[in-house]
């Protein structure tokens, strides 16, 4: 016998609880919640994205972009800067490929956060503007697809997350399980590794910046 769960996830004292849904924030991107669709069928996060400009930062390489948050006012334009990962060839869901450019941002979900790989697309007629594959879940994460909202409202503190900061909300890792998430595969470990190692960069390098102008 299946037994249905009332409310999954007061039934996971970690709060791996995954609906098909939910609310996260991008911090560094200054984006306080974002109405994101888990997707376990891909293996990579994506980000919808226009006007996307590279350029450099205290000696790193960082891109600019322009961002729809929502649908229904596509004139409102939120534009960010991230440092720049890498940039690669993804093949979506239709078998289309399409060279992206990857930034490294943290994620949050509820009160735990973590560091991403993030694809950049143009996702003006897609219903999310953010899609988080398995790559960017936690291990132990289960999705329950009949279910959205369950990890409930992201913590935002705009202190904690400065620009490339990978300090923030909760740093006690067994909130969101104790070895990287989406660590399925040696790739998705080296995904989530120089996600935080190039957040960290950056942020020494704004901090050797700021100190020279201070």
């Amino acid at each position: 016998m299946v037994e249905v769960l009332a409310n999954p996830s007061q039934s996971n004292p970690s709060g791996q609880f995954f609906g098909w849904r939910e609310w996260a924030a991008l911090p560094q991107l200054r984006i306080k919640r974002l109405r994101v669709k888990i997707d376990t069928g891909a293996r990579t996060s994506a980000l919808h994205a226009f006007e996307v400009l590279p350029f450099e930062r205290n000696g790193q390489p960082w891109v600019r972009f322009g961002l729809h948050l929502s649908r229904k006012h596509g004139e409102l334009a939120h534009w960010c800067e991230a440092p720049m990962l890498d940039r690669r060839v993804v093949t979506d869901s239709g078998g289309h490929a399409e060279e992206r450019y990857v930034i490294a941002s943290t994620i949050v979900f509820g009160n735990a956060h973590w560091p991403l790989a993030i694809t950049l697309t143009n996702r003006d007629t897609m219903r999310y503007r953010m899609l988080v594959g398995r790559s960017g879940l936690p291990l132990d994460a289960q999705v329950l697809p009949h279910h959205a909202w369950l990890q409930g409202q992201p913590s935002y503190d705009k202190q904690a997350f400065r620009t490339g900061g990978s300090t923030g909300v909760n740093t006690d890792r067994n909130a969101v399980g104790n070895t990287e998430p989406g660590a399925t595969t040696a790739s998705h470990k080296t995904d989530s590794t120089r996600a935080s190692n190039t957040l960290a960069t950056a942020e020494r390098a704004a901090t050797r910046n700021a100190d020279k102008n201070a």
